[in-house]
């Protein structure tokens, strides 16, 4: 059986009753700053396939910045690795550990130095979880528990060299189980983490790392009817569900994709609700969702990055009517708005920003796709 991606790409509420639920204002976020990210300017990365797709960033300096994602070369999906060295991208060999006949993809980057960069996806027919290393050399193969029949990781975060965590799925015959990997410096172990959807699919689609005791998950759930919103967090020696918002009532799907912490009381995670953007913001004690622009009606959200308490970036997409487009959102310490990002496909043809990675308030990053190219855009 050929395992079943997670529903990232494409916007994820399409044909879901546009319901309005009531938005709540996380308390104790900070003041208002304005955005110093005004225009974004498309810097064009390798595109060495017939369909080319970056799915995360990483920036580490305004010279260092590594993108990752997969391109068909006409049987199957490749690894596809990128980096920026203050001029231009210029494409690195990746592992293909599949082969030429059999997809190999990378989901997500983080890095805990510039010689020192983890890349997290899958590969092969019945999916096996795959780890790349970056040693400021090269990217090679890691060792990576696979559980299940199929196994998939969508995104991987570094609090050091000797703690990094990626997140995931696996398939245990019936129905797809929450996957967390810890790094400890010298192996990949699978940590216990919950599943809520007990008969039903269960995904972690982000992560985050404040601490060695304080990690955040994020995903879905479905509870036989529709997605539930998913947060779990890590404290050290267990992972534990955590309450989060879920609009729109019970006949509302709701998926949360991407995470990113500016400190532990103050936490951001993006998504869709209600056929909607959705984003949700911890204060140290609850989540509670915050209003989010959605241009043209529709739309979702898969990256954020916080480089600062007043200063927050969400990417994604919204559907024009006939193709989805780039979306970027910015907090700016009192709303998020959203904020002009280029299309370089046209409004006909689909373009998407699933990763953004931010150096400063100034300095943004954000990867996709555009029709069939691979897309990097940079504002500073």
């Amino acid at each position: 059986m050929r395992a079943r991606k997670i529903v990232q790409h494409g916007l994820l509420a399409l044909g879901v009753p546009l319901v309005m639920a009531s938005v709540l204002a996380g308390p104790g976020l900070t003041a208002a700053s304005a955005a110093t990210c005004s225009s974004w300017a498309g810097l064009a990365p390798p595109s060495p396939g017939s369909v080319n797709h970056l799915n995360g960033v990483v920036a580490i300096s305004s010279c260092r910045v590594y993108a990752v994602g997969q391109y068909w070369d006409g049987s199957a999906y490749q690894t596809l690795a990128a980096r920026w060295n203050g001029t231009s991208w210029k494409q690195q060999a990746s592992p293909n550990p599949a082969g030429s006949t059999q997809d190999n993809v990378l989901n997500s980057v983080a890095a805990a130095s510039s010689g020192n960069a983890w890349a997290v996806g899958y590969y092969g027919f019945n999916s096996q979880t795959l780890i790349e290393h970056w040693n400021g050399t090269a990217w090679t193969q890691a060792a990576s528990p696979s559980p299940g029949s199929a196994n998939q990781l969508y995104s991987v975060a570094a609090g050091s060299a000797s703690n990094a965590w990626t997140v995931g799925a696996y398939y245990n015959g019936t129905n797809w189980q929450t996957l967390a990997e810890h790094w400890n410096g010298s192996t990949w172990k699978q940590a216990a983490t919950p599943s809520p959807g007990t008969a039903h699919d269960n995904f972690l689609s982000g992560v985050t790392v404040v601490s060695a005791s304080n990690v955040w998950a994020v995903g879905y759930y479905d509870n036989g009817t529709v997605r539930r919103s998913l947060v779990e967090h890590w404290n050290g020696s267990t992972w534990k569900v955590v309450a989060s918002p879920n609009p729109g009532g019970a006949s509302a799907s709701v998926t949360l994709v991407g995470v990113a912490a500016v400190s532990a009381s103050n936490i951001w995670a993006v998504g869709s609700g209600t056929g909607q953007t959705l984003i949700e913001h911890w204060n140290g004690s609850t989540w509670q969702r915050v209003a989010s622009p959605t241009p043209n009606g529709l739309g979702d959200l898969q990256g954020v990055a916080a480089p600062s308490a007043g200063s927050v970036w969400a990417v994604g997409a919204s559907y024009n009517g006939l193709a989805t487009q780039t979306l970027v959102e910015h907090w700016n310490g009192t709303s998020w708005q959203a904020v002009p990002s280029p299309d370089p496909a046209g409004d006909a043809s689909d373009s998407r920003l699933p990763g953004v990675a931010a150096i400063s308030a100034n300095s943004v990053w954000a990867v996709g796709f555009a029709g069939s190219q691979s897309v990097a855009v940079h504002c500073c």
